[in-house]
């Protein structure tokens, strides 16, 4: 999603991408619940927060990255209100990203 604003996914799964399973890039107030999320790739990510995104929402989701790759990634340690809330997460979490 880039530059996007209001887009609400409900349900999915996504796998196998090289990069970015979901990469939120200038995108603001975007929701994403109970997808199945997973990056298999050694480099890959599963979400990414990228270029000042904010306030954007996972909920219920099951997310998970190969090994000790990222789950949850963000471009800058700033708080920038992206929140992931009542999900499963396999892998690390960068700074500044909001867990309920």
């Amino acid at each position: 999603m880039t530059g996007d604003q209001g887009v609400h996914v409900f349900g999915g799964h996504f796998e196998r991408n090289a990069a970015y399973s979901v990469r939120f890039d200038r995108a603001s107030y975007n929701t994403l619940i109970g997808a199945k999320i997973s990056s298999p790739n050694a480099h890959g990510i599963s979400i990414g927060f990228l270029d000042g995104s904010s306030s954007n929402t996972v909920i219920g989701s099951r997310l998970e990255a190969y090994k000790t790759g990222f789950v949850l990634y963000q471009d800058t340690s700033a708080d920038r209100q992206n929140t992931v809330m009542g999900s499963y997460l396999n892998g690390r979490v960068s700074k500044g990203i909001r867990q309920q």
